[in-house]
């Protein structure tokens, strides 16, 4: 009984590692973000695995200083869904154009055998799955002005039908790059 007992322990322990190890999320900041007012959550669609990906992303969010506020000056809109197989989760990335300190900044790969590269092209390195994932949209937009200041997607498999699990996982990982232009895992 103890053997089978520690058997289902590793199997739901490495399932769960496994589930980890396949999300990915992938962030652009357009504009700096102004962390000393409180932001707002709005999302889409009322699902069950929508309110976990919000309660998740605030209590991240939260724990990183983020002020969250129904009357917040910033809102973040929050889409939740399930997208079917055969999906690239990792796309390219040839580089980043925006607006710093300095000005515009250009940042790009001219040559490179192992990242995509401008001369090189794209490399294989992202991951096809045929297993359906939970796809999470945010974009902060300032509620005055409309503008859209930051915007990131995070994906995580479904494992064993567990659209909340899948839910919790893709906000941790949005969680991850908010606020800035960032890949996680970082590449």
């Amino acid at each position: 009984m103890l053997a089978v007992a520690g058997l289902l322990l590793v199997l739901f322990a490495s399932a769960s590692l496994a589930q980890r190890d396949n999300v990915v999320a992938r962030a652009s900041l357009y504009k700096p973000l102004q962390f000393g007012f409180p932001y707002s959550i709005r999302l889409y669609e009322d699902t069950r695995a929508g309110r976990i990906a919000v309660e998740a992303l605030t209590e991240e969010l939260q724990g990183k200083g983020v002020f969250i506020d129904p009357e917040g000056a910033f809102r973040i809109d929050l889409s939740v869904e399930r997208v079917s197989a055969a999906f690239d989760q990792a796309g390219g990335d040839l580089g980043y154009v925006g607006t710093g300190e300095r000005g515009l900044e250009l940042t790009m790969n001219i040559w490179s055998s192992r990242q995509d590269s401008l001369l090189g092209g794209r490399q294989q390195k992202g991951r096809t799955t045929s297993e359906p994932l939970i796809h999470l949209n945010a974009i902060v937009r300032d509620n005055e002005t409309r503008e859209v200041i930051w915007q990131g997607d995070a994906l995580a498999p479904i494992v064993r039908a567990d659209e909340e699990g899948a839910a919790l996982e893709a906000a941790e990982a949005m969680a991850q790059v908010f606020g800035k232009s960032a890949t996680y895992p970082e590449e």
